[in-house]
Formats: structure tokens, C-alpha cells, sequence
């Protein structure tokens, strides 16, 4: 909005909201561990943040849960929702065509194995493996992430049966619940460490995609954390959630 012309009390309100805006940036930066100079500008700067393409085959849940978390952790990750993909294998085909667009430290697959040929579940591993693409892969369903804040689960269980779990755990659970990290986030240290228990069982199993329940979720989430801005905060927050790195 042009000066010229205005009325004398249209200035001062615009420039309270201007100083406003200056303080609310201070506070900001502040929060982050960044000492201000006096002219309020941080006098030291954060360090180069990882920038994550995390591709997700469910509408909902995974895009609510990571979007959070990347927000909370001030983390660059661009959550890419694709919705009817298909099947997993064109889940890691559109992380692949995506993140070729842009320059991305680390690209991220995520899909469930419900009832999807085996086949194509091979298939998606394999091109991953080949297009330099981390899969974050749970069996049944993402639904077991979330249940693995609140508690153990070692008997196979499938979606619709995670889904009441959950509901009898929260008392309520909806897919599009932009507060579930929420909810759970206190727990997430459980959470990382039960899959982590689930993955070494998988692994000495060795029954690959057959295994229930699995989730590879803490693969990411270990990523995410370990990419966060070194300031006081946020490092010692993520330190005290990650004791431990996955082995």
C-alpha cells in the first residue's frame, strides 16, 4: 500500500505492526540458541540444515505425523503426498522422478505392505536400491508407528486391528489429525525403540517382506534427528529422545 496519501493514524498502525513483526522475528531466532547483536541480528548463524524428499503412499496419517515433526524440529523436508499411487513400487518411481527435480540430501519412500504383490514389493526395493532411495516400509500398515508409542506390539496384528487399538489407546484416532505427533510425542522414544526390537527380529527371521509386525519408520526418524540445527534447543532435545543410534 502506497505512503503518499494516507492518513497520519494508518502510518503509526503500520508501523506498529512493522515493529511488531521485528520482535516476534527476535523472539524467533532467540528460541533457536542464536545470540543477537543490538541491532536484533543473529550474531552467529545455524548450521547448514539437510534438506529430506519424503514420499508417501497413504493420504492422511504419514503426511499429518511428518509434517509435524519436520515443523517442530525446524527440519527442510518437503512431505510429497501422491495418494492412489498404486502399489509401492510406483511410490519409489515417483520419489525417484521427483527428487531428480530438485537437490535433496536424502529421498524417502514410504509405503505399507497390506496385500501388494510380492513381486512388485521386490521390485520396489530394488529399484530403490539402485536410484540411491531409503524405504521406510511398514507391515501391516503405518498404523503400527503409532501404536508402538503407546505400547508393545509383538503378535501379528493387521489394519483394521492397529486402527482399534489405537482408537482404545487415544479414544479417538482420525487418519487427517494434523495434532497426532501431539499426542504422542513424549513417547516417541518408545516408540523408536520397540521397532528398533521388531527390526532385529525381522532381521534374524529372515522372512524380508513376510515379517508382521515391522516398521521401518525409525530408520527415518533416526535421519530426521540426526539433521537438525545445532543449536542448544533442539540438540538436546533430539539427544535426550535418540540416546542410543540404531544400530
Amino acid at each position: 500500500m502506497p505512503t503518499k496519501g494516507r492518513r497520519p493514524h494508518e502510518k503509526r498502525e503500520e508501523g506498529k505492526r512493522k515493529a511488531k513483526d521485528r520482535q516476534q522475528e527476535r523472539n524467533y531466532l532467540a528460541s533457536l540458541g542464536l545470540k543477537l547483536g543490538q541491532d536484533g541480528r543473529p550474531s552467529e548463524f545455524l548450521n547448514q540444515r539437510r534438506r529430506f524428499l519424503i514420499v508417501c503412499e497413504g493420504k492422511k496419517s504419514e503426511p499429518c505425523y511428518l509434517e509435524n515433526l519436520a515443523r517442530r524440529w525446524r527440519i527442510s523436508a518437503n512431505v510429497v503426498l501422491i495418494g492412489a499411487a498404486g502399489d509401492p513400487f510406483n511410490v519409489v518411481k515417483k520419489a525417484e522422478e521427483q527428487g531428480s527435480t530438485e537437490d535433496y540430501d536424502e529421498t524417502w519412500a514410504l509405503f505399507d505392505r497390506d496385500d501388494f504383490d510380492l513381486a512388485r514389493l521386490r521390485n520396489a526395493f530394488q529399484y530403490a536400491s539402485t536410484h540411491n532411495i531409503r524405504i521406510a516400509f511398514s507391515n501391516e500398515s503405518f498404523e503400527l508407528w503409532l501404536l508402538l508409542h503407546l505400547r508393545r506390539q509383538e503378535a501379528a496384528i493387521g489394519r483394521k486391528e492397529l486402527i482399534g487399538k489405537l482408537k482404545k489407546q487415544l479414544g479417538e484416532y482420525d487418519k487427517g489429525d494434523p495434532t497426532i505427533l501431539d499426542q504422542l510425542y513424549r513417547a516417541l522414544p518408545d516408540a523408536y525403540q520397540r521397532a528398533n526390537i521388531l527390526a532385529k527380529r525381522a532381521q534374524i527371521s529372515q522372512h524380508g517382506f513376510e515379517d508382521n509386525p515391522y516398521t521401518g519408520m525409525y530408520k527415518l526418524i533416526s535421519a530426521l534427528g540426526e539433521s537438525v540445527p545445532k543449536v542448544p534447543s533442539l540438540e538436546a532435545e533430539v539427544c535426550f529422545l535418540f540416546p542410543q543410534k540404531v544400530e
